[in-house]
């Protein structure tokens, strides 16, 4: 319907595809418009198929080369090279709607948010992208579950990407048994998700159990870690169409088959802030902070510049230093004057992905993948 798309062609959907979710979509060029510019000629794509239940926005600043002679810069590439951020920077934090003050979500493009992050732990980007940020995923302790406290990894070695993209935690089956039995859980094997009856439930937050991960560089023991406290409002979640034919509680964990598939979603992000400084190979993880809910916008100079402070202020510096720091950090000349916003952004309780319904909960649904005449 876009006056200004220009069809590329319809493809397969690689995100996704190692956690069991296809489709296809409709990529094109169009023209993308952030607050008051716009940036032209930048690849989108109309997802012709339900595994894809929400719309992204790819923040990689690899390009998209769809043949030898059609390609695309990425967006946060684009954003930089027409002058509207510093540096190919962000942070991000996935929001707290179960807290009294029901925290936004938060994405900084071209810098992060001081206010909300932490003490960062600092760790070397992946030099492979499709898993630039990963972890080792030491331990998760928890206290106050319906077994006390104790350690839910035992001798399983789980290296796995913090990816925004999906919702739920993947894990060995091993530690999603150990999971299953301290919170009560129940595996549906339709979904491939664990629900809650009402009665676990409410047992639960009478409870309320709280996690402790232990987040080390990528290296599944030893070395400096971060500790992340998720309370367990965090996981108390519902899920509905297209998962489940009415809400159901579900609690946000998945069975990984093999170690390709661990990985930490967005569940994990409510409670942590990260920091992305693709320019010096470097990314932060850090316990997010509720102190100050104002922004504290801290820009991060792009790592080219031909200036040694610039090569000393990226994020691995900058997160560390006090409050007020960064007030030198004034943004490239060519960018004087050019205001950095936030970019705010709502998060639901049940961001999803295929249809499955739960027998007993009502008839089942279909949902056919659409004809490629149908995108919109």
């Amino acid at each position: 319907m876009s006056s200004t798309w220009e069809a590329i062609g319809l493809y397969e959907l690689g995100m996704g595809r190692i956690h069991g979710i296809t489709g296809n979509g409709l990529h094109g060029f169009d023209s993308v418009a952030l607050y008051n510019f716009t940036l032209e000629h930048l690849a989108v794509t109309a997802y012709a198929s339900p595994g894809f239940w929400i719309g992204q926005m790819g923040l990689s600043p690899l390009p998209l080369n769809f043949s030898e002679t059609i390609s695309s810069p990425s967006l946060i590439s684009a954003l930089k090279d027409d002058g509207h951020i510093p540096s190919l920077t962000y942070g991000y934090q996935a929001g707290a709607p179960y807290r009294k003050t029901k925290i936004a979500a938060s994405l900084v493009l071209g810098g992060y948010d001081l206010a909300r992050a932490s003490e960062p732990l600092t760790i070397d980007i992946n030099t492979d992208m499709s898993r630039a940020l990963t972890v080792g995923l030491q331990d998760i302790i928890v206290t106050d579950s319906l077994n006390g406290t104790l350690s839910l990894v035992d001798n399983e070695r789980i290296l796995a990407p913090i990816d925004s993209s999906i919702p739920e935690i993947w894990l060995p089956k091993s530690v999603c048994d150990r999971f299953e039995s301290v919170f009560g859980l129940e595996y549906h094997e339709r979904s491939g998700r664990y629900v809650l009856r009402d009665s676990a439930r409410d047992r639960l937050r009478g409870l309320n159990p709280t996690l402790t991960f232990t987040i080390g560089t990528n290296a599944v023991t030893g070395g400096n870690t971060s500790l992340i406290q998720i309370p367990y409002a965090a996981f108390d979640l519902q899920a509905g169409y297209p998962i489940f034919a009415n809400a159901t509680n579900y609690f946000p964990i998945r069975r990984a088959d093999n170690e390709s598939q661990y990985a930490i979603g967005r569940a994990f992000l409510q409670e942590a802030y990260i920091g992305v400084d693709f320019e010096n190979g470097i990314f932060n993880v850090s316990a997010a902070k509720w102190d100050d809910l104002e922004a504290d916008i801290v820009t991060i100079p792009a790592a080219d510049r031909d200036s040694e402070v610039a090569r000393g202020q990226g994020i691995s510096g900058v997160l560390v230093e006090e409050k007020g720091a960064h007030d030198a950090l004034d943004p490239a000349p060519e960018l004087t004057g050019v205001t950095f916003h936030e970019l705010p952004a709502k998060h639901g309780d049940s961001e999803l992905e295929d249809i499955v319904t739960v027998p007993e909960l009502g008839r089942e649904d279909r949902v056919h993948e659409l004809h490629q005449d149908c995108v919109r």
